[in-house]
């Protein structure tokens, strides 16, 4: 007889390199034998995430956000004590870690969250009809006979496994997720092409031993650099203060096309030159703009880091906004604009800013409208961008398995010299004032469901109450995923087909946001329930258990948000530029546990303000009498 293996008590990582276009992922964590009583519990629970198209993660990952090609979920349980639950994927490469990440998610789920009812009596459903099924014919009845016998010794094994199949409840099988579906049990293993995927969580609190540092070059600009062997990849973040925060309003969207053009030709290469050289070297350049920074991100295998910090320095210090690839890029943000608000929840968040920021720039979308986007000129892209790269709010972080001491001295080549070559934009003259309550309806022709935004007032970046709007955001709705009482009322209800909120602070003051999206007539009930769940909040906040487990959330979101080298670069890019400092995370996980149930009705009554919020729907168009 085999020996039971060990208790596993740390997440496990395989990968390994092939000749092949598609990343095949699997997570798999130790299960049942064919003879435990928890067997029929995961057996549903692997329909519901994964059987037909109704499981959740098809629907989701699949379906919805396509980032897998295929996924699928198995409960394997042997006779002998050696089962399995895993869930097998396949993806474009660069999706890995978002995969990762969301499956995740989705079994953190299930062990705080009971599944509906809707997803129970389906999945019973579907395992009595493949079992109908697969008794038709004489010769499968006395296979399946054969293999009862051998597996339990009872020849009827197959029947009453559908009877016992039956009795499962909600209750059992987020039991058997919290005992046997723990992030330490998991074991990860992926087959991918060449370019090494990014490594886990494990693989990050393995390099602890390398701390990030920080320098500053001779102009101003701040270097953080840390230390990986986790894989033989370096990832960095070149960013500055900037994007829509910054952006003159007749020039809206100008900093999204400045920030794409970064990497379509610079003083020494054409875009096609700069494209070829960054794929001969396998690696990955982009730029990006948001609300309040722009960015331009850069992935390289090891051997290649100094030419990708060469390829960065080119981009962000010697662009040249080719006039051919300005219009090109215009044209796909005006096609982007023109399709925005095709889908309700982006229509109803787009209302939404309008609604509560007003006059300030955080009403505005990156990408602008079509009249200022139409209106900008080369002049107006190199202006804007001359102002924004500042070196005294640049910062450079570079993550990966690296000589600091050499990165020091490369950089400082690259970049130590450089000077502004505009003054600074203005900070904007508007200040965010929270609206005295507004709200605003919209009804559009094709669309099917009504999506429902509330904005409530928020905080800046830096304020202290950050962590315990993060354990509400996270007891409401789950924390980077669904959970909370929100959406467990409102699914349990089967009112909505997606609830969330979330906390958007900015270097202003920015907003709490909680949604919905539901058929319309199931909305009118639905921004009810949310009223009813915020206003227990603000009265009671929540109960000791439900603390507990929001907090375990936020707690878990930073960890996976914190996996990858490139994440890792863009949280120190990003926390140093807006004034956390970039080893701020370190103390995440103390402030978030020191948040009492007092610190959570504080803010909630704080924030959660009806009397000074705006409300966005979008919903159909009702059919004419």
């Amino acid at each position: 007889a085999l020996s039971p293996e060990p208790l596993q008590i740390a997440p496990r990582r395989a990968d390994k390199t092939k000749q092949i276009s598609a990343t095949y992922l699997q997570l798999g964590w130790h299960a049942v034998p064919l003879q435990s009583p928890d067997m029929y519990a995961l057996d549903i629970l692997a329909q519901i995430l994964a059987g037909g198209e109704t499981g959740r993660l098809v629907r989701d990952l699949r379906d919805r956000t396509g980032l897998v090609n295929d996924i699928d979920v198995g409960s394997y349980t042997p006779n002998y004590d050696a089962g399995t639950f895993v869930v097998t994927a396949e993806m474009e490469p660069k999706n890995q870690a978002k995969v990762e990440a969301a499956i995740m998610r989705a079994i953190a789920l299930v062990r705080t969250q009971p599944v509906t009812a809707a997803e129970l009596a389906r999945a019973k459903t579907a395992t009595r009809a493949a079992y109908i099924f697969g008794k038709q014919g004489v010769e499968n009845q006395a296979e399946s006979a054969a293999y009862d016998e051998m597996g339990t010794g009872n020849p009827d094994f197959s029947t009453s496994y559908v009877d016992r199949i039956q009795k499962v409840t909600a209750a059992q099988i987020q039991a058997v997720a919290q005992k046997y579906l723990v992030p330490q049990g998991v074991t990860v293993a992926s087959v991918h092409p060449p370019v090494a995927p990014a490594k886990s969580a494990t693989a990050v609190a393995a390099n602890a031993a390398f701390p990030a540092t920080i320098t500053t070059l001779p102009n101003g600009i701040r270097l953080i650099v840390k230390r990986s062997t986790s894989a033989p990849t370096v990832s960095m973040v070149v960013t500055g203060l900037g994007g829509v925060r910054l952006e003159n309003s007749a020039k809206a969207g100008v900093g999204n096309i400045a920030a794409e053009l970064l990497t379509r030709g610079t003083k020494r290469r054409t875009a096609d030159e700069l494209n070829e050289t960054v794929e001969n070297l396998g690696g990955s350049l982009t730029g990006s703009s948001a609300y309040n920074s722009w960015s331009v991100d850069g992935s390289w295998l090891a051997n290649d880091w100094r030419k990708g910090l060469s390829l960065i320095a080119e981009s962000v210090l010697t662009p040249t906004f080719p006039d051919a690839e300005l219009r090109n890029y215009k044209l796909q943000t005006l096609n982007e604009i023109a399709t925005q608000d095709d889908e309700p929840s982006g229509a109803a968040s787009r209302l939404l800013r309008r609604l509560y920021f007003g006059s300030h720039p955080y009403s505005r979308s990156v990408n602008g409208t079509a009249a200022t986007v139409k209106s900008l000129t080369r002049a107006d892209v190199e202006s804007y961008w001359n102002s924004v790269v500042q070196p005294d709010s640049m910062i450079i972080s570079i993550v990966g398995n690296i000589n600091p001491a050499e990165v020091q001295k490369v950089a400082n080549y690259l970049f130590g010299s450089f000077k502004a070559k505009a003054p600074a934009p203005k900070a904007p003259s508007a200040t965010v004032v929270p609206p005295t309550f507004t709200s605003r309806a919209i009804q559009r022709e094709g669309v099917v469901q009504s999506a429902m935004y509330f904005g409530f007032p928020g905080i800046v970046i830096k304020d202290e109450d950050r962590f315990a709007l993060d354990v509400l955001d996270a007891a409401l709705s789950g924390a980077d995923g669904p959970g909370g009482r929100i959406f467990g009322r409102l699914r349990g209800e089967q009112l909505v087909y997606d609830a969330n909120a979330y906390s958007a602070p900015g270097i202003e003051k920015g907003f709490f946001v909680v949604y919905a999206a539901s058929t319309p007539a199931n909305r009118v009930r639905a921004r009810q329930v949310i009223e009813e769940e915020l206003q227990k909040a603000r009265e009671s906040g929540f109960t000791s258990e439900e603390l507990e487990r929001a907090k375990t959330m936020c707690i878990a979101s930073e960890a996976i948000e914190l996996q990858t080298s490139a994440q890792q670069a863009r949280n120190f890019a990003s926390n140093e530029l807006l004034g956390l400092g970039y080893k701020s995370t370190e103390a995440y996980t103390a402030q978030i546990q020191a948040i009492t149930n007092e610190d959570v009705i504080r803010v909630a009554q704080k924030y959660l303000d009806r009397n000074h919020s705006a409300m966005a729907i979008v919903e159909p168009a009702k059919p004419a009498k």
